[in-house]
């Protein structure tokens, strides 16, 4: 009997979890191509699509514009077991976004029942973590590797640790450049911890001495996983050895010359305090816990730390008056504001403020013995001041802050017994802001994360065009061209139709049942004005915030509602169809 009541027990407290852990699969697999494709994700699904279709030929060769090879050498497994359609390249952030649902039940040694609950819940219904698995990037590969790095750390046996940490950090370069920028975050910890305990602020045994000791322990099992993880590197950027050159590529010929421009050519313009802004829209209650937790730490255990937190903050208060009131034209504000690529007034609180966390919370973490709240508060402070500095300013970015600041917050929450109580509350906050940003507003003018996203109005006309020119009731004399912005996603809706034409001359034009062209191009405009009806769709369509008008309601309002403060906009494309008396 009192078996009975200790399993019965038991299954009372699995529960909860596994409904949690349900409600994100279906959250991330529900409706997954209703959403039309953003014209990164065709890129990064057809050029997977052309190695599975042609091993020896379509083969990917290395563009830093498109990231490295791995994704596009995982795509053909998966065209090969699911079919080349809408539904496949999602299947690949959909299965990593899963596992990184479950971080939690990963590593729940670390973490009490309640705190294991509370976490899962908000891992499994976060609205942007569901967006980026129903999304294909690259950056799904790397959290999945930081994920092994960290498994292999905490968990795995001691021999085989390099097994799960070596290979798993090799791959990281065949996914993302970013890879680079992570490998300088994790060294700057590695340096900044051998400093603190060099100059006796920390007594400690150095991350330095440890992987030295491991070194020395087990040297074949080291010189194996480095060798397993260059091969691999070296397969996937070659494709199978058949592109050797694509090797040094990677390493260092293209990769870093290419975003060290980017970086510095700003593509994608924005405040620093996008990467935060994008995590406060949508990840609010992140925000507040990470704040009252924060505050609670300078109150009670790190008073000592307390006072640099407020130097911070008002010397960034100073800072802020001076540009607010009087702009930057003073020397040593102009300094800073060029240094930190400052935008706004308000960025120069965050400029000031992260990395003044980073360090005071890892110095105390280590001080206290606790090196995974001081690795992870470091990695948190170091990501979000990192790709808020960096030139590019896109939302999925975010989600590497993110991520590290939810680590953090699962290890340094206590035990709870109200956490039935609070995963209601987050389920009851969470699904309703998952369902606003995955379905009623995906990819819409009104939403942030977004960005640029490909309309609603333009994918069902390209598979409206689609169904025609495929059914055997139409003219097989009939044919599409496409010309200028249009050109991607539609390269990937029409894939392997030999009516569909890209390179083409304009002097035949007419020719074309159906012509998308940009508004601009008058020589076409001009040839199609007797022959075709001509109409203007929108292509894409973006939220851009105007910054400087926000204030705290506006803000409030586009958390709650999705209300813009300020109009959206739109790429527009003209849409020909041939007249039928012309035919």
């Amino acid at each position: 009997m009192n078996e009975k009541h200790k399993n019965s027990e038991q299954a009372i407290k699995i529960w909860p979890i596994v409904i949690v852990i349900i409600a994100g699969f279906f959250l991330r697999i529900l409706n997954i191509t209703d959403r039309p494709y953003h014209h990164d994700e065709s890129l990064h699904a057809i050029y997977g699509l052309y190695y599975y279709l042609d091993h020896y030929n379509g083969f990917y060769k290395y563009l830093p514009l498109i990231h490295g090879p791995l994704l596009y050498n995982i795509e053909p497994y998966f065209y090969h077991l699911f079919g080349v359609n809408e539904l496949t390249p999602r299947l690949i952030p959909f299965f990593i976004g899963t596992i990184i649902m479950l971080i939690p039940i990963i590593f729940r040694r670390y973490l009490s029942r309640s705190i294991l609950l509370i976490a899962t819940t908000y891992f499994a219904l976060s609205p942007s973590l569901i967006y980026w698995s129903r999304f294909i990037r690259h950056d799904h590969f790397i959290i999945l590797f930081t994920i092994l790095i960290f498994w292999g750390i905490c968990v795995a046996k001691d021999k085989y640790k390099t097994y799960f940490i070596l290979i798993p950090a090799i791959l990281q370069f065949t996914a993302k450049e970013n890879a680079y920028v992570h490998l300088a975050i994790i060294t700057g910890f590695i340096l900044f911890e051998w400093f603190l305990v060099k100059i006796k602020v920390v007594d400690a045994v150095t991350t330095i001495k440890k992987i030295n000791l491991y070194i020395k322990s087990y040297p074949w099992h080291v010189l194996a996983s480095f060798a397993i993880g260059a091969l691999l590197y070296c397969y996937f950027y070659s494709a199978g050895f058949q592109y050797p050159q694509g090797i040094l590529d990677g390493l260092y010929r293209k990769s870093l010359a290419y975003w060290i421009e980017q970086h510095a050519s700003e593509r994608i313009k924005g405040p620093f305090l996008f990467p935060s802004l994008i995590i406060f829209v949508y990840d609010t209650l992140f925000v507040f816990t990470f704040i009252y937790l924060t505050t609670s730490f300078y109150i009670k255990e790190g008073r000592t730390y307390l006072k640099y937190q407020a130097y911070g903050t008002m010397l960034s208060a100073i800072i802020y008056v001076i540009a607010k009131f009087y702009g930057v034209k003073i020397p040593i504000i102009n300094s800073i504001w060029k240094l930190g690529k400052l935008d706004l007034p308000v960025d120069i609180f965050f400029f000031i403020l992260i990395p003044v966390f980073a360090v005071t919370t890892t110095i105390f973490h280590l001080r206290e013995k606790n090196r995974a709240l001081a690795t992870w508060g470091f990695l948190f402070g170091a990501t979000l001041f990192t790709y808020s500095y960096l030139g590019e300013k896109v939302p999925w970015l975010a989600t590497y802050p993110l991520l590290s600041g939810i680590i953090y917050l699962m290890l340094k929450l206590k035990e709870t017994k109200y956490h039935i109580q609070i995963t209601i509350a987050l389920a009851l906050y969470l699904i309703p802001q998952a369902v606003l940003t995955n379905y009623t507003l995906a990819g819409s003018d009104k939403e942030l994360l977004s960005q640029v996203h490909t309309t609603k109005i333009f994918e069902t006309l390209i598979l409206d065009i689609r169904k025609q020119l495929n059914s055997p009731l139409h003219n097989d004399q009939d044919k599409i061209a496409i010309k200028g912005a249009a050109i991607w996603p539609s390269t990937w809706y029409l894939h392997g139709n030999e009516k569909f034409h890209f390179n083409f001359d304009k002097s035949n034009v007419s020719d074309f049942a159906y012509v998308i062209f940009d508004p601009e191009d008058s020589e076409i405009t001009t040839k199609l004005q007797l022959t075709h009806t001509m109409k203007r769709l929108p292509l894409r369509s973006w939220f851009v915030p105007n910054y400087s008008t926000i204030t705290p309601y506006m803000l409030a309002r586009y958390i709650i509602w999705r209300i813009p403060w300020n109009e959206t906009g739109s790429q527009q494309i003209m849409f020909a169809k041939k007249n039928n008396e012309a035919k």
